[in-house]
């Protein structure tokens, strides 16, 4: 009706009357609504309306009424339009009631496709997540028995997707830490293995009394300390790598002097260094490192035993700064590329070792690091012209005291 109002406000469009009666005809006909325009002191202008209104009806707003002997009901809107025209619509709400059935009917089958539309989405909604749901439980389930599977990644935009992301991280993770831990098993297993073997060996032959020369039976019991030695070595190797790994370490962050730190470890195994014949240059200012101390101390002592491990007899060991770098020098015959990338692998031990028969576990450069790893310190293997270099990058960590 406020449509209809609205249309009429703007009646200067129509061309004459008979087209604005056109208009009043079909809105009659078509929505049932009856329109008259009144203008001051006169009748009906146009139009014919349902009731006959007072003369001062209320303005802009509906108005029923019930037309007396029939009990009808009309619905009436009036309004006074600027140039003193009225504009009466109207309608019978019996009109409404007529098509109340069609309204109910509608309202019925629109409720009854809706429904049919949800269930139908639903239901293939419902299929598509119980189904990768199920996908990823049958994952979780293979993971949980240690198979891994392949393609868990679910392509969706949703908390199933990044749920089955995670899944698939986890799983690559886990294979990759399992793989590893076999690996690590499998060579401890194999480095301690020849150890036990030779203890058990010389014991025997020293409890049956198959030894009878003094001086074979010193021989005996001497490799039997070495071998013992060394399983010890294996053992503590082990067990530091092992508490390296584990998660909640602890680490400390404290200030520490790099040139006592070295000249520690250069005492530690002044051993080497006598019998070696080997000269050491050491060329560091007094700097703090800020770190946890026990780390620290366990790589540089790694670092340092293997520079005079591996150095030639009157070899020449220098440990200098360089562009914020701690740099441990020794030297080396020719080491290849793919030997340096292997270094930091538990038991790795490389060709030039091997062949000169030095003693060793190959777990020295893993536990290194690790030590570094945990305290955010990169480090770097170079061999150049004759030179293995151990380099730490210790640029904004190493600050001069003030």
């Amino acid at each position: 009706m406020l449509k209809v109002v609205g249309d009429l406000k703007k009646y200067s469009r129509f061309k004459n009357n008979e087209e604005l009666e056109d208009y009043i005809y079909q809105v009659k006909e078509l929505e049932g609504i009856e329109i008259s325009i009144i203008k001051p002191g006169h009748m009906n202008m146009m139009g014919r309306p349902l009731m006959i209104v007072g003369s001062n009806p209320p303005d802009k707003k509906f108005k029923l009424t019930k037309l007396k002997g029939i009990g009808a009901l009309i619905l009436s809107y009036h309004e006074k339009l600027p140039d003193g025209n009225r504009i009466i619509v109207s309608t019978s709400l019996s009109v409404m009631e007529a098509h109340k059935h069609e309204i109910n009917l509608f309202n019925i089958l629109t409720a009854f496709v809706a429904l049919s539309f949800s269930l139908i989405a639903g239901a293939f909604f419902s299929n598509r997540i119980t189904s990768d749901v199920r996908l990823l439980s049958k994952s979780a389930d293979e993971i949980s028995k240690l198979k891994f599977p392949e393609n868990i990644e679910i392509d969706r935009n949703d908390e199933i997707g990044d749920l089955s992301r995670s899944l698939a991280m986890m799983s690559d993770e886990l294979k990759l830490s399992i793989n590893s831990l076999r690996s690590f098993v499998s060579n401890a297993s194999h480095e301690l293995k020849t150890p036990i073997s030779v203890l058990c060996t010389h014991a025997h032959a020293l409890v049956v009394g198959q030894v009878k020369n003094e001086a074979e039976k010193k021989r005996y019991h001497e490799i039997l300390l070495k071998k013992g030695l060394e399983m010890r070595e294996i053992t503590q190797n082990l067990l530091t790598i092992s508490k390296l790994d584990t998660p909640n370490y602890q680490i400390k962050k404290e200030k520490i002097d790099l040139k006592s730190l070295i000249e520690d470890s250069l005492e530690k195994y002044d051993f080497l260094e006598f019998e070696k014949d080997i000269s050491i240059v050491v060329d560091i200012g007094t700097n703090e490192v800020i770190g946890d101390s026990n780390l620290l101390k366990l790589a540089t002592d790694n670092i340092i035993h293997n520079a005079l491990k591996y150095s030639p007899n009157r070899g020449v060991v220098k440990i200098y700064e360089e562009k914020g770098c701690l740099c441990i020098e020794n030297q080396s015959e020719v080491i290849r590329s793919e030997e340096i990338e292997n270094f930091f692998q538990p038991f790795y031990r490389g060709k030039n070792a091997e062949d000169s028969e030095i003693e060793g576990t190959g777990l020295g450069l893993s536990i290194v690091k690790k030590s570094l790893d945990l305290n955010n310190i990169p480090l770097q293997i170079v061999w150049k012209e004759g030179k293995f270099i151990f380099k730490i990058f210790c640029k904004n960590i190493i600050d001069s005291p003030k």
